[in-house]
């Protein structure tokens, strides 16, 4: 009975023991596969940027911008300076809050008085630019804007701002307020014409100013306009005789005494071998003369096109990490495609890099992040893919490494 029960003890105790490896086996090879380290080991690198040759005027100050705030350049210390007719255009954007116009409308009518003409004689004394205005005279807001903006009424800049606002002084206070709000920080709006000598602004303010003049509908079509027909002037024409060349779009002349010629001007350039258009808002001030100022934005057109390259910043295969499995099987994360981007030659383009956590179930080619860079004019991204599949472990590596 002795030797019968020790044997029973010990086959009892070896079926346990096989059953317990039995259950240890099939949980350890049964588990998912262990997950994987993840190395990053592509170091994004910044673009080196050389300094485009723009044409800066020879005296006074210049700024311009690309494709909105994204890219702002200029010549010099901007000091603030008379801005002459320039400041019409905060004048018109500033009505244009107070009295609102959609696309086309041609808005309110204004009814002018003897006061409208008044200003108009004022003017004519201080030789300064005009519409033809009577009393009685029935014109429509759009219409007066176009005066104001196209032969630089300074009669109807006054008129149109008392007719919003109720009188100059609560203008000044909105215009100033205005252009705090825009980020015109060194602008002092002191009239409504610009002809004050104490209406004072730099390029790059005027360049915001333009930025936010091209963003109103109503606005931007007004200073594309050639010629327009208003009551009593009849016809008037715009003073921008760059209008329509070399991708001139606008905005506004200026010229007094005081502040020398002044331009504001926007062009839409296609960069040399491409297909679409970027955006150059510029602002020329204290130049000798209007006809200087106005010329010297003509080059800037083929200097920003000619200011652009395409740099591949990824090359396709590119390492961006590895992932090593805890049996020792690396497996790389490559770039799918080439990152390819178009950037201004002042622009430092850094590309930003997206990379996941995975298990070793991942396969080849599988997506595991991206990696992009990013410009003022463009965008461009490829995928991440793995270059390779993991191997499962042999069983006894499994079976060896119960903690995996």
């Amino acid at each position: 009975m002795t030797m019968n029960r020790k044997r029973i003890i010990w086959a009892g105790t070896a079926a346990t023991f096989v059953a317990v490896i039995t259950a240890y086996s099939w949980f350890t090879l049964s588990r998912p596969f262990a997950a994987v380290q993840l190395q990053t080991v592509y170091r994004a690198s910044t673009l080196a940027s050389t300094e485009p040759s723009l044409p800066w005027p020879a005296s006074g100050e210049a700024a311009i911008s690309i494709n909105g705030s994204q890219l702002r350049l200029n010549n010099a210390e901007q000091k603030a300076v008379p801005t002459a007719s320039t400041a019409k255009v905060m004048t018109a954007l500033c009505v244009l809050d107070k009295k609102p116009l959609r696309g086309n409308e041609s808005g309110p009518t204004l009814t002018l008085t003897q006061a409208d003409v008044d200003l108009y004689n004022a003017y004519i004394a201080k030789n300064g630019s005009v519409a033809a205005v009577a009393v009685g005279e029935k014109i429509t807001e759009r219409q007066a804007l176009e005066a104001l903006m196209l032969p630089s009424a300074n009669n109807l800049a006054d008129s149109l701002v008392i007719w919003a606002f109720g009188s100059m002084q609560n203008y000044v206070k909105y215009a100033n307020e205005k252009a705090a709000r825009l980020g015109m920080h060194d602008s002092y709006f002191a009239d409504a014409s610009g002809f004050s000598p104490a209406t004072v602004s730099t390029a790059e303010d005027l360049v915001l100013l333009g930025e936010a003049a091209l963003a109103h509908g109503s606005l931007a079509t007004i200073v594309k306009e050639q010629t327009a027909t208003i009551p009593v002037a009849g016809l008037i024409r715009n003073r921008n005789y760059l209008l329509g060349q070399n991708g001139n779009i606008g905005i506004k002349t200026g010229n007094t005494d005081e502040a020398g010629g002044v331009f504001l001007f926007a062009a839409d350039v296609v960069p040399s071998g491409q297909t679409t258009t970027v955006r150059v808002v510029g602002a020329i001030m204290n130049a000798p003369d209007l006809r200087t100022a106005m010329e010297g934005s003509v080059p800037f057109s083929a200097a920003v096109s000619n200011s652009f390259e395409t740099d591949t910043v990824i090359k396709a295969g590119t390492v961006i990490g590895h992932y090593t499995a805890p049996w020792g099987q690396q497996v790389d994360a490559v770039a799918q495609k080439d990152v390819v981007i178009l950037r201004w030659k002042n622009q430092k383009v850094t590309p930003t890099v997206s990379i996941n956590n995975v298990t070793s179930t991942a396969r080849d080619k599988e997506v595991v992040g991206s990696v992009s860079a990013k410009s003022t004019y463009a965008e461009s991204q490829t995928p991440v893919i793995l270059k390779g599949s993991f191997t499962p472990p042999s069983a006894w590596w499994r079976l060896t490494h119960p903690e995996f």
